[in-house]
């Protein structure tokens, strides 16, 4: 007899919720959603993902804000390809077994499970370097998430 491991996304808080629905259902260009440090960002980031029409960009500043993103977005079933340093160059991010089996338990969830190819993490430091190689229109992103947007401007940016 075999057994069938449930895999379950987070549950979002009603203000994350919120917040996603309203950022889709702005009629700007552009929008910030503000929340305080350990409410979220990131999950609410990944709630407007896994909505969105189009490619996602997330742009962080430290490499493990980079690694951070990346386990949020497997949590919530979204697979990210990553440009960071030496180590990504816009592949699909791997877990260490240590991750993997705080993420899922030690088994992933089957691939009809997670979506791939909709979302791109990177180091702002490591995009900006690769920038030539976005370029090319089959590469787009039709949104852009930056972590920590106060820095965005920053020249660096």
């Amino acid at each position: 007899m075999t057994t069938s491991i449930e895999f379950a996304k987070p549950i979002a808080r009603d203000y994350q919720s919120d917040a996603a629905n309203a950022f889709l259902g702005c009629p700007e260009t552009g929008a910030i959603i503000q929340l305080p440090t350990g409410t979220g960002k990131t999950l609410t980031a990944a709630l407007i993902f896994e909505r969105f029409e189009g490619q996602c960009l997330f742009l962080a500043h430290t490499d493990e804000l980079v690694r951070q993103t990346c386990r949020a977005m497997l949590r919530m079933g979204l697979w990210p390809r990553v440009e960071k340093a030496d180590e990504y160059r816009g592949g699909p991010y791997i877990p260490d077994m240590r991750e993997r089996r705080k993420l899922f338990g030690g088994d992933y969830p089957p691939n009809s499970w997670f979506t791939f190819n909709k979302v791109c993490v990177s180091s702002m430091q490591t995009f900006v370097s690769r920038l030539d190689k976005y370029l090319d229109p089959a590469l787009k992103f039709d949104l852009l998430c930056i972590d920590e947007a106060h820095r965005s401007r920053c020249r660096t940016y």
